[in-house]
């Protein structure tokens, strides 16, 4: 697909009409002298375009930065917007920069007068609250199916901006979003489990495939913040170290990973004679702690590769940004490893480059799943 061009009817940022809409987008042409156009797009972050013109381009001189380009950004998704940012001329050919639409309304500031509250709420009843508080015209359509509830609190004093609220809520649900032009989707994971194999030797000849362990521990160490009653001084207690599996080939090195297990105690103030009692409670807790939680612990080796190879690349076309699929090492040990960054040749319609590699193991998420 050839990159089209378009201009906001009105100056962007306006303070009556702060964000364009497609009603004010003008359409100008098509981008006949294109040379290149690459879509690169990751997991809640950076959605870029770069695309590169030959000055013979007759619409060359409507190039500016704040006008706007739609090109194809994936397989899957229709057209995207995505506003210049960024424009240099060199050797007879102009490179153009552009953002995603989404910065459009990242940018647009909350009410100042709107005094800060907290409510316990879905992502979508958070967004009801704060979208009247907004300096837009319902251009942006924001849309979650995450039912679970959570503090966050709206307000010009506590979030200035519609990015910086979109920012805490991915922190304070553990979600993902999904933008396609003027509708945002918050999603509690981006893409799915694929049925691929990227095989070592067949598919896959990168030598700069790396692993990552990080995250990969041998024993749990539970541990709790108390405050002793006979003298009113502050305690931590600790655990024995308790192990994780029972394969001593997942790990070769004694390495710890600490749990803190205070907020599974009704109370933390405790007399010096239950000190032994307690920490006897603490070595339960690690237990119970490495058998909900011990193996995502212990397995979050994963790979890091990149592939840029066409064949691969086109016989990847049903995968995309967030999908998952599974990675044969030399060794044979398979694991799962997840699109965490894709580039897309938006002339030719085809995957230029594709990254995976696991998320950093999230503590949190562990703990939650034993409490």
């Amino acid at each position: 697909m050839l990159p089209l061009l378009y201009e906001p009817t009105q100056l962007l940022y306006e303070p009556t009409h702060p964000i364009p809409s497609p009603a004010r987008l003008r359409y100008l042409g098509r981008m006949t002298k294109c040379k290149s156009c690459v879509v690169t797009n990751q997991i809640n972050n950076n959605y870029d375009l770069s695309a590169a013109f030959f000055i013979t381009d007759e619409l060359l001189a409507r190039i500016e930065n704040q006008n706007f380009l739609l090109a194809k950004p994936n397989p899957f998704d229709p057209p995207q917007f995505f506003e210049i940012y960024n424009y240099f001329e060199e050797n007879n050919t102009v490179t153009v920069k552009g953002r995603h639409i989404k910065h459009c309304a990242y940018n647009n500031t909350i009410s100042d007068v709107f005094t800060t509250v907290t409510a316990v709420a879905t992502p979508q009843r958070h967004w009801e609250i704060i979208e009247p508080l907004l300096n837009m015209d319902n251009f942006f359509q924001f849309s979650s199916a995450i039912i679970t509830e959570a503090a966050m609190q709206t307000g010009w004093s506590r979030a200035g901006t519609l990015g910086d609220f979109l920012k805490e809520m991915a922190q304070v649900f553990g979600g993902e979003f999904y933008y396609d032009n003027f509708n945002i989707s918050f999603l509690q994971r981006l893409g799915s489990k694929k049925n691929y194999v990227l095989r070592w030797n067949r598919n896959i000849t990168d030598p700069k495939l790396t692993l990552t362990a990080d995250n990969v521990y041998s024993h749990v160490v539970a541990y709790g913040n108390f405050k002793i009653t006979e003298t009113g001084t502050d305690a931590t207690l600790c655990s024995v170290p308790v192990r994780i599996g029972s394969d001593q080939k997942l790990y070769k090195l004694y390495k710890i990973y600490m749990w803190d297990a205070t907020n599974t105690f009704d109370s933390t103030e405790i007399s010096r004679d239950q000190i032994m009692d307690y920490r006897v409670s603490l070595r339960n807790r690690a237990r119970a702690f490495v058998n909900g939680a011990g193996n995502a612990v212990q397995t979050a080796e994963s790979p890091n590769l990149t592939v840029n190879y066409r064949p691969i690349l086109d016989e990847m076309s049903a995968v995309g940004l967030g999908d998952t699929v599974d990675v044969e090492l030399k060794s044979g040990r398979i694991v799962e490893a997840r699109i965490t960054k894709t580039s897309y040749d938006s002339l030719a319609e085809r995957w230029t480059s594709i990254t995976l590699g696991n998320e950093i193991l999230k503590v949190s998420d562990l703990i939650a799943k034993v409490r």
